[in-house]
């Protein structure tokens, strides 16, 4: 429940939401069979209320209000926020009025107005924000999280007392005299020093030595991303994302953070180093080891609870060149798949939509269907947020602050493109060109992020809104899962003793076999955390006229059960399946299913 690509959570209003929310309501004891019967029978004869389900039932049967919303927060799975709870982490009063004063005012009074404050920054993630709201199931709340300076956000969920009083604090503290207030204004002079004071630290650190070291780790580590995230006045933590996790490298305890990033910015291009107030993209050329290096920099500002330290978080994503691009044979691919995303790729039409978490994966996937079709005489052009492959012979448009997605896609319909590559396909933006390109005679890769191709179509569905036009529209989805293979060498037995209770935690459902045995990450001098290496899983699920059929037929309700009926009838094998026979070969753990192919 987070991310700028968040699933927008709705509150129970379809019928079939409403009546599995009743039964959630009964089953802990917060309404009567009775009460929900009548409350089901309101909502159906009063079709078009638009109150939230908290205020109504509040309203109309006089059930508590704050259990109901406390309610409606455990069946989203929202994060509850208690204040009394000394181990909830919290940023500052002084650092949250911060925030809200750098925010267009209008768009603080529609925080203010949908009862939506800032409370924190997620833990070990600087570009992450953590919201609350006595409302979090409110639509347009999700909305007004995408309007902060941040690129992902997670709303939980704040008792209506609890967030009344956090409001006062935060207005006590809005209302203070200036003189109150500890807050050193940067003058000319003191901005001038403090640049000079970067200049010598970065010098007499070695700095630029120590960045490139860090590159080179990164290459012959095969490292997709590097982090450089501030701890502390002297303390950047830099992490590399190997195989879609990300690990700590390196703690640079010597050098003040300002430095880093300041050392970052002025070794790339289209990178203001004096700007730590602002957004910035860019990119860093060089060499490493003879080898050329090719870095995508994005970087934000982040707080400190030192008010006098400007920190940054700073993102590199690793560009792979040409060479580096695998094919289709190379990422994993199971027969079916193999199968399924030929026949698409080899189509003048359609939609291709790609599925899955893990970025990096979906990225070399999709690259690597680029690198099967590619030829002079096809016009392939991306529009891509990162770039992380560079394929000969593909026009990639790299989005910057002063080149958005929506501007990117207007422009490229007059360059003709016979192939294009957009971005996640719930964007706004996006959806409606995809599936406009996809049936006027243009072959669409869009990617989104599900767990598995059945829930893709599902949320697909929900944003075209039109079965009969979707399924028109669609020419596969492809979805993958990467597993983290366990290390052969120090990986051990879970005891039989153990194994009904672990075996508890898939919750296997009928058809599905116990496992015989069962083992557990470790961790030793070959490996990292008991994991060596990484499969990729996928499933494919082919526009078949069955699956059109069914979409058609839709009304407006998306039968998943069907669907993947007939996928499966098709060849299809998921992917819990293919987790749980890597589970049952002891290459895997449980905790690697639930928490990649559940």
């Amino acid at each position: 429940m987070e991310t700028k690509e968040q699933e927008t959570q709705g509150g129970p209003q379809a019928p079939q939401m409403l009546a599995s929310f009743l039964e959630h309501l009964v089953k802990n004891q917060v309404l009567t069979l009775g009460q929900a019967a009548k409350a089901a029978q309101w909502k159906q004869e009063n079709a078009a209320e638009k109150r939230p389900m908290a205020e109504l039932l509040e309203q109309e049967f006089g059930i508590n209000r704050d259990v109901v919303s406390q309610q409606i927060a455990q069946y989203y799975a929202f994060r509850v926020i208690d204040p009394r709870d000394r181990s909830t982490r919290h940023l500052l009063v002084s650092d949250i009025n911060r925030i809200l004063r750098s925010l267009p005012e209008s768009v603080t009074q529609q925080l203010l107005k949908a009862q939506l404050l800032p409370y924190d920054l997620a833990e070990n993630q600087p570009d992450k924000i953590v919201l609350v709201t006595p409302n979090p199931s409110d639509r347009d709340i999700h909305k007004l999280a995408r309007a902060l300076p941040f690129k992902k956000f997670e709303i939980c969920y704040l008792k209506q007392s609890d967030w009344n009083e956090y409001w006062r604090l935060l207005t006590l503290e809005r209302e203070k005299p200036a003189s109150e207030k500890v807050v050193a204004p940067v003058t000319e002079s003191s901005e001038s020093d403090f640049e000079g004071a970067m200049d010598r630290e970065i010098v007499r650190t070695l700095l630029s030595s120590k960045l490139d070291n860090i590159f080179a780790d990164a290459l012959r580590g095969g490292a997709t991303e590097i982090h450089f995230v501030p701890q502390g006045v002297r303390k950047t933590d830099v992490l590399f994302r190997l195989n879609g996790h990300l690990s700590l490298w390196v703690s640079m305890e010597d050098v003040r953070c300002e430095a880093v990033a300041t050392a970052l910015k002025a070794s790339g291009t289209n990178l203001d180093r004096y700007e730590r107030l602002a957004v910035q993209q860019g990119l860093i050329h060089g060499m490493v080891e003879k080898r050329p290096l090719r870095l995508s920099v994005s970087t934000i500002p982040v707080l400190s609870r030192d008010p006098g330290l400007r920190h940054e978080s700073v993102v590199l994503h690793v560009m792979q060149e040409t060479e580096s691009v695998p094919s289709l044979d190379g990422i994993g691919l199971d027969p079916h798949s193999a199968e399924v995303l030929g026949v698409a790729l080899s189509g003048v039409r359609g939609l291709v939509l790609f599925a899955g978490f893990n970025q990096s994966a979906l990225r070399a996937t999709i690259a690597a269907s680029l690198k099967t079709i590619v030829k002079p005489t096809l016009n392939i052009v991306t529009v891509e947020e990162s770039v992380e492959f560079l394929v000969d012979g593909v026009r990639q448009i790299k989005l910057n602050p002063r080149l958005t997605a929506p501007d990117a896609i207007r422009a490229i319909g007059a360059h003709d493109p016979d192939v294009v590559v957009l971005g996640e396909i719930d964007d706004p933006a996006v959806a409606p060109v995809a599936l406009k390109m996809a049936n006027i005679g243009q072959l669409v890769f869009s990617s989104i992020h599900t767990r598995t191709g059945v829930t893709a179509l599902a949320r697909l569905f929900r944003v075209a809104g039109d079965g009969l036009l979707l399924g028109d529209a669609l020419a596969a989805i492809v979805a993958q899962q990467t597993v983290r293979k366990l290390c052969p060498r120090c990986k051990q037995l879970i005891p039989p003793a153990a194994l009904p209770r672990t075996i508890a935690h898939l919750r296997l459902s009928k058809g599905e076999s116990v496992p015989s045995t069962l083992y557990r990450a470790v961790g030793c001098i070959d490996c990292r955390g008991g994991y060596r290496g990484e499969e990729v899983l996928f499933e494919a699920i082919p526009a078949t006229p069955d699956l059109r059929e069914i979409l058609a037929e839709s009304e407006g309700h998306f039968n998943a059960e069907a669907v993947l009926k007939v996928a499966m009838r098709d060849g299809m094998i998921p992917l819990r399946r293919k987790a749980l026979e890597l589970v049952e070969k002891g290459q895997t753990t449980v905790d690697q299913v639930l928490l990649f192919a559940v």
